[in-house]
């Protein structure tokens, strides 16, 4: 305990020891949207996707650019191998826990103190969400910069000042919480440098500092003017929120108020008594507040009021420790829906930079409750009680299947969590099961559409269309503007014979996502139903002129163009499709092509070409023979 380098080096031991199960992992949960079907975490030169566009697969609230440019590296360098991600994601765990060791010590707390703080921090259950879960990483990468922001300003010199800048920079790409360090570098140097001097503080408001203050600011102020050029506003469109994730999106001011109230009160107790922590906390999990009355408010202000309380008579001994009160509640009150509603109620993901306060806080009362050998036994029993419970929570979060159950166990009357673990069983072939979890949603909440739309899905796949159809309308009447369920109406309806209506639903889903390819090539598909050969060839052209390589509309037009009779068109496009995606199909079509059009010798040589791919293809089948020299013209 003598050197600093051990305390820091135990509190990054300890937070590999709890989470080093979580790096054979798969993807989980938002995981897949996140990180495997988001272009913009695909292509790390891609900065413009990265930079000026929603970062969370789409989401209009989401902006957290350096998180998604982190995905994108590790996609070019390995692909979508789940190992890689996890594995970062500890190490930035245990490197956060290793750098609040130095920042506690270095804001002139005992070194005692810091490294109890480091071990509570790097064991505490209630991060295993921002661990175990890829997405989680931009609240590590968060937390990790804050402190290093933090720390690199109390080397009070200019280059450490540059580093703080930077840091910080790097902290608000990553997460919109990172902008305490607004209120806590200042803070910081008035309680560590001016020793809790007003007028000392003022005295220094100039030269260095100065300096430093200004460029936090401009930092501040690039990512609020990056933020709305990606996002269309500072705050994003709460519209987008759905009432299942966020009740409060539609309440008063003054119900958001009372509600926040009550979850801050589950907050402080998960921090406390971390061991019925749940991935699910949705509606009805959490209800809005009905009044001022409602238990959980009523503890929630109480908790304010002691809070406010210690904080106040902390700021009146000028104890340092009120910089980690302020680090809690500033970095918990951006996300507690007060202001303005976030994108859930409430996650134990959100407590990841809070804790960080409260860890400091336990580890101090420890300090100053026990003598030096029991403080340090009862940070270790702790540190024992907490890992054990995190190393098995992280277990929740091994795969899909095992994800969605424990949601359905921990919030059998979450619609939500049903509705979870029923696109689970869904992908995983096991249908009626599947089934039967979208109707227990539909139960608990008969407007849900994820629910009415995957149902849709199952019975579609298991041949009741017409069923299929009824349910995408009532998706459709509670929410207008679901592309999905616009896109998979117009397929249903094509099925079905109704061309006319399927062409109607096309043109809706192209209304709601403009350019989207594939509701271009499904109007396609209408119009060359409806005989409507060249509205068809010129919607897939428009299509081409933005991807000439894509394949579903290389082969309509090829289908289309021999409709019309337009055989020179049809083996243009073929031509191509053979290029970029050689199949026995596509030979086939263009040979095809080639003997309408008149072309006999063009369609022998193919027909060999294809003979010889053929071969090459199958080997094990192309003894004796030739499928494409007999080609019906």
């Amino acid at each position: 305990m003598r050197s600093r380098v051990h305390p820091s080096l135990l509190a990054a031991l300890v937070a590999t020891l709890v989470y080093c199960n979580t790096v054979c992992h798969d993807f989980v949960y938002d995981d897949h949207a996140v990180v495997q079907a988001n272009p913009a975490a695909h292509d790390p030169t891609d900065l413009a996707k990265i930079f000026l566009a929603p970062s969370w697969g789409g989401s209009e609230l989401v902006y957290r650019p350096l998180t998604i440019w982190t995905f994108s590296v590790q996609h070019w360098l390995h692909g979508e191998r789940p190992v890689g991600y996890h594995l970062v994601n500890v190490v930035l765990h245990l490197g956060a826990s290793a750098v609040l060791v130095s920042l506690t010590r270095g804001l002139g707390l005992p070194l005692r103190v810091a490294a109890i703080a480091g071990v509570l921090f790097a064991a505490h259950p209630v991060h295993t969400e921002a661990v175990a879960n890829v997405v989680g990483r931009a609240e590590m990468l968060a937390a990790l910069f804050t402190f290093l922001a933090l720390y690199s300003q109390r080397r009070c010199r200019p280059v450490w000042d540059v580093a703080t800048v930077i840091a910080y920079a790097a902290a608000i790409l990553s997460k919109e919480t990172a902008i305490v360090v607004v209120v806590l570098g200042p803070l910081a140097d008035l309680l560590v440098a001016d020793q809790g001097s007003l007028s000392g503080f003022w005295r220094e408001l100039r030269g260095r500092r100065a300096y430093l203050y200004s460029g936090i600011a401009a930092v501040t102020v690039a990512y609020f003017l990056l933020r709305r050029r990606a996002v269309g506003a500072v705050l994003g469109d709460s519209a987008a929120i759905a009432f299942w994730a966020n009740p409060l999106v539609s309440a008063s001011a003054y119900v958001r108020l009372l509600t926040a109230f009550k979850v801050a009160a589950r907050a402080v107790w998960l921090l406390l008594a971390p061991f019925r922590l749940s991935a699910e906390y949705s509606y009805p999990q959490i209800a809005p507040a009905a009044s001022i009355a409602d238990p959980g408010t009523l503890v929630g202000i109480a908790l304010a009021v002691g809070f406010a309380t210690v904080a106040i008579w902390l700021w009146g001994r000028r104890s340092r420790l009120v910089l980690w009160a302020v680090l809690s509640f500033a970095a918990y009150a951006i996300v507690s829906n007060v202001c303005f509603p976030i994108g859930t109620i409430f996650a134990e993901r959100l407590l990841y930079l809070p804790s960080a306060g409260a860890c400091v806080f336990f580890a101090a009362a420890m300090h100053r409750s026990f003598r030096a050998d029991r403080a340090l036994t009862a940070a270790a029993v702790v540190v024992l009680v907490w890992g054990s419970a995190a190393a098995q929570r992280n277990l929740v979060w091994r795969d899909d299947l095992t994800f969605g159950r424990a949601l359905v166990d921990g919030a059998p009357g979450s619609a939500h969590a049903q509705q979870v673990y029923g696109s689970t069983l869904a992908v995983a072939g096991r249908l009626d099961e599947a089934w039967a979890e979208f109707e227990e949603a539909l139960r608990i909440d008969p407007r849900y559409v994820g629910s009415l739309y995957n149902s849709a899905l199952v019975l579609r796949d298991r041949g009741r269309p017409i069923d299929a159809v009824t349910r995408l309308r009532r998706v459709i009447e509670i929410e207008p503007r679901h592309y999905r369920a616009w896109m998979a109406l117009a397929e249903l309806q094509l099925d079905l014979g109704e061309s006319e209506t399927a062409l109607a639903a096309a043109n809706q889903a192209d209304t709601i996502a403009p350019g989207t390819p594939a509701a271009a090539l499904m109007k396609a598909s209408a119009l060359r139903r409806l005989g409507r050969f060249d509205e068809a060839l010129a919607t897939l052209d428009h299509v081409l002129r933005t991807d000439p390589t894509n394949v579903e509309a290389l082969a309509g037009v090829g289908g289309a163009a021999v409709d019309a009779e337009k055989y020179d068109v049809a083996v243009s496009a073929l031509e191509r499709l053979v290029t970029v995606a050689p199949t026995q199909g596509a030979y086939g079509a263009l040979i095809t092509a080639y003997r309408r059009a008149g072309r006999p010798h063009d369609a022998d040589r193919e027909a060999a070409s294809a003979d010889a791919w053929f071969r090459q293809m199958y080997p094990g089948l192309a003894s004796g023979s030739r499928p494409f020299t007999r080609t019906d013209p």
